[in-house]
């Protein structure tokens, strides 16, 4: 399972992502496109080098290094600033896509990818779903695809039995009343998932 944080802060938001941090197949996404350079290096300092090992850097790839965080998440915008065959830096190794047909075409190092809206975006209101999403076919299968938009712990399962690879929850959990509670759902009705047998639900580490 993956979290995503909002661009903005919610209250406690630290602890609840240090408590996430410690369920096993979970990762966390660090999207805080507002901050400086300098706040965002704050920011990581707030984990400890283990929790930083479970990040996900929406960012700038010197900085996740400097914090011991292995793995950089690249929007579409700069992942196709690259051209066909150049090399990407190695430490990209998550992206968005918005098809299946731009998700078919991902190669290495990128492990894993977003594809999505799936459903109406709750972080992003007006933000609607793909529908080309449901009849396209996936035929990459070296990359994971990470459902992505408007899930929650009640829509998810909505997707048990469907090409995608894992989940990630953002609005249905940073705007609920005790963010932790909904994350604890959301979590267990993926391992419910995980556990019929349904999908390959498996961490990233």
């Amino acid at each position: 399972m993956h979290i995503l944080t909002l661009p903005g802060f919610v209250h406690a938001e630290l602890k609840v992502l240090r408590e996430m941090l410690s369920w096993p197949q979970l990762t966390v996404h660090i999207r805080k496109p507002e901050l400086s350079p300098g706040e965002l290096c704050e920011y990581l300092t707030q984990f400890t080098p283990t929790e930083r090992e479970k990040l996900i850097l929406h960012g700038d790839p010197e900085i996740a290094r400097a914090f011991g965080v292995s793995k950089i998440h690249y929007g579409a915008y700069l992942r196709n600033k690259y051209a066909p065959g150049e090399p990407i830096d190695t430490s990209v190794r998550s992206t968005s896509t918005h098809s299946w047909a731009e998700f078919n075409r991902l190669n290495s190092p990128i492990e894993m990818a977003f594809i999505g809206p799936l459903f109406p975006s709750i972080s992003k209101p007006g933000y609607k779903p793909h529908n080309n999403l449901e009849s396209a076919v996936r035929s990459n299968f070296r990359v994971k695809a990470i459902a992505l938009g408007g899930l929650t712990c009640r829509n998810v399962s909505l997707l048990a039995r469907s090409s995608y690879d894992d989940y990630a929850f953002c609005g249905a959990i940073w705007q609920a009343d005790s963010p932790i509670e909904q994350a604890q759902r959301c979590y267990e009705q993926a391992l419910k998932i995980q556990n019929s047998g349904y999908m390959n639900f498996s961490n990233t580490d």
